[in-house]
């Protein structure tokens, strides 16, 4: 009965299968374009939908409500754009971009989900929240994602490699990695 199973049983391949198929070579000239697009996109899409869903539909929700509920429909889908950018031959570098978004908005959402849910528990504890402590807050999730991130994924490469014919066992590491280091 737990709300979150959903998110965390999806998040993780999506977000796996987003980074063990990119091209990590075009991405990493390309990141600044693509962190651009993904931290200014989710931020503005999120406080759009946050701002009208407490204008227009529900008025009775608080702040971090609407927040919550627009980081969660923030994340755009990017997969139809990629897949007619293939189709059209456009080139590998836009193609990139817009994959490295897709991947990066993914992050960056859920980043503002985890805030803001925490934000409505300390709401409800009447503990003030002071805009310090969510900058501070959003720093360590991305900064410390990153650096989890890399060395799980440093430290399954290493394992797989060292046991690289057996398929299951490379699947299991992969499997283990993927959701192992989305808890941690």
């Amino acid at each position: 009965q737990n709300p979150m199973l959903i998110l965390y049983i999806f998040t993780p391949p999506l977000i796996f299968d987003s980074a063990i198929n990119i091209d990590h070579h075009t991405f990493m000239h390309s990141i600044s374009q693509s962190l651009i697009l993904s931290i200014f996109g989710v931020i503005l899409n999120g406080l759009i939908i946050s701002f009208s869903m407490n204008l227009y539909i529900e008025p009775t929700w608080s702040l971090y409500t609407c927040l919550t509920f627009g980081s969660i429909l923030a994340s755009t889908d990017t997969t139809t754009i990629s897949t007619l950018f293939k189709d059209l031959g456009a080139s590998k570098h836009l193609s990139v971009i817009i994959d490295g978004e897709a991947l990066l908005n993914d992050g960056i959402a859920y980043v503002f989900f985890l805030i803001f849910q925490q934000a409505i528990q300390y709401e409800y504890d009447n503990i003030y929240i002071y805009i310090g402590d969510i900058i501070l807050e959003i720093l360590y999730k991305t900064i410390g994602g990153v650096i989890v991130g890399n060395i799980f994924g440093k430290i399954c490469i290493y394992i797989s490699s060292e046991c690289w014919n057996e398929n299951i066992l490379v699947i299991s590491i992969s499997i283990t990695g993927c959701w192992g280091c989305f808890f941690i």
